[in-house]
């Protein structure tokens, strides 16, 4: 994962948001570095992190319209990442993971 100075804590995510889908809807803000959708014990959790290249790109993924923006059917939130507020008990979910290059 890459590291976490420019990103993004996204939630209220459709349960079908994939990290590939993800990242692909952040884009337009910026060059993505990473995208991923976390996941609990039951499945998925709804939220994801998603790493952008600068702050400019961070900057246009809060300010710009992605904040209640539709994605899979729900509005999502978007704020900047705090390691500090990271989720707890969730991991990265298994379509991440068989999709991604280490």
């Amino acid at each position: 994962l890459a590291a976490s100075g420019h990103a993004a804590f996204v939630s209220n995510l459709a349960f079908g948001v994939t990290s590939d889908v993800l990242r692909a809807f952040f884009e337009p803000a910026g060059a993505v570095l990473d995208a991923i959708v976390f996941a609990n014990a039951s499945g998925r959790a709804g939220v994801g992190k998603v790493v952008f290249e600068s702050e400019a790109g961070l900057r246009q993924a809060l300010e710009g319209g992605w904040c209640g923006a539709e994605l899979g059917g729900r509005r999502i939130q978007v704020r900047r990442y705090r390691a500090d507020r990271s989720p707890r008990g969730l991991r990265v979910a298994e379509s991440a993971i068989a999709n991604r290059t280490w």
